[in-house]
């Protein structure tokens, strides 16, 4: 059986929202491609559909879902506001918390699996930026 993990990335209501979301594809497709892994990413058909001025209700969904996943892991370069709080509902609730964003905003290539670049998350170790690491 897969293990859930729910995946957080930025997404935002600028002008980068839309590469964002693009970018948030390419890291699910990415992380669903590491066997045993079911990631979810349920924000991303939403942003598509709905506007910033839905962002209560999506995050009420982004909960209820990280909820039923055994973990939560942060991708996309930075963490934003909309992922430290995915991060600390995670943490409260006693699922690890996996931070990926040293690998920065794009994913990997296909196959490429960096092992040992993700590293535990705590309220303590927060940081809002990261370099980009090269792939």
């Amino acid at each position: 059986m897969k293990k859930l993990v729910y995946m957080a990335h930025p997404l935002g209501g600028s002008e980068d929202r839309n590469r964002n979301i693009c970018n948030a594809r390419e890291w699910r497709d990415w992380f669903n491609s590491i066997p045993g892994i079911c990631a979810l990413a349920p924000w991303i058909e939403m942003a598509e559909i709905c506007d910033e001025d839905m962002r209560d209700q999506g995050l009420a969904l982004d909960k209820a879902v990280v909820n039923i996943c055994a973990e939560v892991w942060l991708c996309g370069g930075r963490i934003s506001p909309g992922m430290q709080l995915e991060a600390t509902w995670a943490y409260e609730a006693g699922k690890p918390v996996w931070n990926w964003i040293r690998m920065g905003r794009s994913c990997p290539r296909p196959g490429n699996l960096m092992p040992g670049v993700e590293v535990p998350w705590t309220p303590t170790t927060l940081t809002t930026t990261t370099p980009d690491v090269k792939r």
